[in-house]
């Protein structure tokens, strides 16, 4: 999550720096061309000179910013839809589990987030490790049942007749459906907590969500 934040932060850098840069050169050869090109009614060659001097200094730095920036917008994508490590599931391009993974990952950065600025607060001892460990677990847990629910998916097609394959798709889109709800109610909850300035009911809400999220990952472990 770090990385990615890190990520988001240089792409607005390098989108910033490039707009600063190409447009000066763009101005610069726009200037140099309406010198030569007679589009200026008093041509001035010493003029047409520096903007191509001018441009040439800050081309190089645009196409670096561009260069780098393409390569950031590619980390993000490989952080959204990571290269499957040894024997992890890969979805098909069809499957719906594609959804379900990008949900579980945009619920994890948010409560990340949320987390981080409930560090700060003074929360009773435990309250966000908690929770943070009892998100990590669930989001693992989710994704054994999505990479399931793919190899299910994958089977499918060989066995279009075969009610249980029906029933094996229902079963496990509403477990994966309930674990993004208590990872949801989780992400609410510390929402609220930080919006609150100061109620003694906030960390129990917190803490509720968090156990109800504990109890959850375990019955979807169980059902597996």
């Amino acid at each position: 999550m770090k990385y990615r934040r890190q990520l988001r932060r240089r792409r607005a850098l390098f989108q910033f720096a490039l707009a600063l840069f190409l447009i000066p050169t763009l101005a610069f050869l726009f200037m140099a061309m309406a010198q030569w090109t007679g589009l200026d009614p008093n041509p001035d060659t010493e003029a047409a000179l520096g903007g191509v001097f001018l441009a040439l200094m800050t081309g190089p730095v645009a196409v670096f910013c561009g260069v780098q920036l393409r390569h950031v917008n590619a980390d993000l994508r490989a952080l959204r839809h990571p290269p499957a490590a040894p024997g992890q599931v890969t979805p098909a391009q069809w499957s719906h589990t594609q959804e379900s993974l990008r949900r579980l990952a945009d619920a994890e950065t948010a409560l990340d987030d949320l987390l981080n600025l409930l560090a700060a607060r003074d929360l009773p001892s435990g309250t966000v490790p908690t929770a943070r460990a009892a998100a990590t677990d669930a989001a693992t847990t989710i994704r054994l049942v999505i990479d399931e629910l793919a190899l299910v998916e994958r089977a499918l097609p060989y066995a279009m007749d075969d009610p249980r394959m029906a029933s094996a798709l229902e079963r496990l889109t509403e477990r994966i459906e309930k674990g993004l709800a208590g990872y949801g109610a989780l992400i609410a909850a510390a929402g609220q907590l930080l919006a609150e300035t100061s109620t003694p009911t906030g960390p129990d809400q917190l803490i509720e969500a968090t156990d109800h999220l504990k109890a959850l990952a375990y019955a979807l472990r169980e059902l597996a």
